[in-house]
């Protein structure tokens, strides 16, 4: 096991669990730990030994809770927005989109704004029952990229409206109902479980057949995120309007 300040890779071939380790804090992703999370899925994505690749929250009670909003609430200018979200968190999804592997959300707890963008980014997502999963964007004067732009064509889009327009939280039996997820298991045992069962039924499969099929789905997600929802949410994040609602939220 490899190990950084945030975030950590266990090898379990064919499987590689790329796990965000920042309990303390939600697992909340900041600048460095999103780039950090970047270079883990690519360097994982390049190893000829990993047939899939999991990511999953260190604890029991989060996923991941999306992007530090007390460095959100910073953020003056586009320029340091596009920077913060477009090379920072957009750079976490590219890199899951690239993998020429398929890439597995193993949600292990709330699945918050940016956490649950990335599952849309995943092949494939599977969580523990106890799970709750939504975009907050909204609350903050944020907007969320990838379930305003890709959501729609890969589950009901009524449900999508709804989770972004409120941003309300749902249940984990509430997300497979909807298509947000594939299934839903007991406990974070039976998510390993689960996850590597996947995965070694992938590696049976020929490995170039998986990575073109692959590709293809990345390739359909990619263009309505990349220009639309990644530009979009810089503009946002730069408001004085949505700085002054998380600042306000964090006094309190």
């Amino acid at each position: 096991m490899s190990e950084n300040v945030s975030i950590k890779i266990e090898k379990d071939y064919p499987l590689v669990w790329i796990i965000i380790n920042r309990e303390k804090y939600a697992n909340a992703l900041g600048s460095k730990d999103m780039f950090d999370l970047k270079d883990a899925i690519e360097n994982s994505c390049e190893d000829e030994n990993v047939k899939s690749v999991a990511i999953m929250g260190a604890g029991e009670k989060y996923f991941t809770s999306g992007v530090d909003l007390n460095e959100i609430s910073n953020l003056e200018d586009v320029e340091k927005s596009w920077n913060y979200l477009y090379k920072g968190l957009g750079g976490v999804i590219k890199a899951i989109l690239d993998c020429r592997v398929p890439v597995i959300a193993a949600i292990n707890g709330y699945a918050i704004g940016a956490g649950f963008d990335l599952i849309y980014a995943a092949d494939m997502a599977y969580a523990v029952k106890s799970a709750k999963l939504g975009v907050t964007a909204v609350k903050w004067g944020l907007i969320p990229p990838i379930t305003s732009t890709v959501g729609f064509m890969m589950a009901n889009s009524k449900a999508v409206s709804y989770l972004g327009l409120t941003g309300e939280l749902i249940t984990a039996e509430e997300a497979i109902k909807y298509g947000f997820i594939n299934d839903v298991v007991e406990n974070i045992e039976s998510l390993k479980s689960k996850v590597k069962d996947i995965a070694i039924k992938i590696s049976k499969n020929d490995s170039l057949a998986v990575e073109q099929i692959k590709s293809l789905i990345s390739s359909a997600k990619f263009n309505p995120y990349i220009y639309a929802g990644s530009s979009t949410i810089a503009a946002f994040a730069a408001r004085k309007e949505t700085r002054d609602k998380i600042k306000s939220s964090f006094k309190k």
